[in-house]
């Protein structure tokens, strides 16, 4: 409500404008249609105009104070988001710190071997360090520092050195426990003939130095037993890897003696693999019980069970024509059976394997005539 005998200014009057020039500006659009309801109020046209031109450029400047304050909070942001890393300074050696090789930075106290993040790499916080954990070399000289980070340079150097040396050696001892499995030899052999004869030949040929470095290659008859075992145990887990990844292979098995009486299982495997057909040995162990169909299927059956490989994945098996092996009742055959009914049985004979190996002579003997 208006007090009374005052009437109600219209709102694109002058003084309208004058009184609050600010919402105008607020409203760029709407510029021609204040310009009309100024030219319909106004007694003077050079004030019209004036006032036109003050409300537009008006309008010009906050278009442009906006876009620049855009473009300037969009520039803040980009610097923002870029990550800020502290860099190493030579000035650093004198507070004890050296730089390490990591990405980003972090500060190494050579000292006691602390690492600081990139963030702790400000000079504040490298003193802070070395007056509260090592107020012993505060105030000591420039060439205090730099002996000390020489020393640590040295170390570090030496460490790789070693480290390198033991990589070497771990390999040799690896191919030379290979050497002995396949010569079928005692693993002692290493460490009372090997080992003798390959440093007398390097002392021989070259020098007493590198004769002395053969000395750092383990060779014990216990160290060999463990080479060959970690060997056996990775072979083991890729051709178990290649079965889950085939999901279907064929199994072969047959039972032995050894020269002492004991019993041992032998087990090959036949898959796909990619696009090819692969054979391998699955696994040789010992029959610690009678060698009856349920023993053996017992060792097979842990074998299977240690490995998580899956019964239904063996879609044929052979066999020699043992009764333990063929059994119908009590067979390793029968008990295959029942746990994947879907198996192909396929047995071969003993007899005719001699009787195909004595061919072989034969005609090996005929050619040679």
């Amino acid at each position: 409500m208006t007090p009374e005998g005052q009437e109600k200014e219209p709102k694109g009057s002058p003084e309208g404008s004058r009184r609050n020039p600010e919402g105008l500006q607020k409203d760029p659009e709407g510029l021609q249609k204040e310009s009309r309801s100024i030219q319909a109020y106004s007694c003077s046209p050079s004030l019209t105009a004036a006032m036109v031109r003050w409300l537009k450029r008006g309008s010009c400047s906050s278009r442009s104070s906006d876009t620049d304050e855009g473009n300037q909070t969009g520039a803040e942001k980009k610097k923002t988001d870029l990550p800020k890393y502290q860099q190493y300074k030579e000035d650093y050696v004198l507070l004890g710190f050296t730089a390490t090789n990591s990405d980003p930075l972090e500060a190494l106290c050579f000292f006691c071997g602390e690492r600081l993040a990139n963030s702790s790499m400000k000079p504040a916080h490298l003193q802070r360090h070395l007056k509260t954990k090592h107020q012993c070399p505060v105030g000591k000289p420039v060439e205090f520092f730099k002996r000390k980070l020489s020393y640590l340079q040295c170390s570090q150097k030496v460490f790789q050195k070693a480290t390198t040396t033991s990589g070497k050696a771990l390999k040799a001892s690896l191919a030379v426990s290979l050497l002995i499995a396949r010569a079928k030899k005692p693993f002692s052999v290493a460490e009372e003939l090997i080992f003798p004869a390959a440093g007398m030949m390097a002392e021989i040929m070259l020098d007493k130095k590198t004769a002395d470095q053969l000395k750092a290659v383990p060779l014990s008859h216990q160290t060999v037993s463990r080479r060959l075992s970690e060997m056996s145990a990775d072979i083991t887990d890729q051709v178990v890897n290649k079965l889950k990844a085939s999901q279907s292979f064929a199994l072969q098995v047959d039972e032995s003696t050894d020269f002492s009486g004991q019993a041992h299982l032998v087990s090959f495997v036949r898959y796909i693999d990619e696009d090819d057909i692969k054979e391998h040995i699955l696994f040789c162990k010992k029959i610690e019980e009678y060698t009856t169909g349920e023993a053996i299927f017992n060792v097979i059956n842990q074998f299977f069970s240690e490995q998580e490989l899956s019964w239904k994945s063996c879609l044929s098996m052979c066999t020699d024509a043992a009764a333990s092996m063929t059994g119908k009742v009590k067979g390793l055959v029968a008990r295959f059976k029942k746990v994947n009914p879907d198996v192909g049985v396929d047995s071969l004979h003993h007899s005719q394997r001699i009787i195909s190996v004595k061919e072989n002579e034969v005609t090996v003997a005929q050619n040679s005539q």
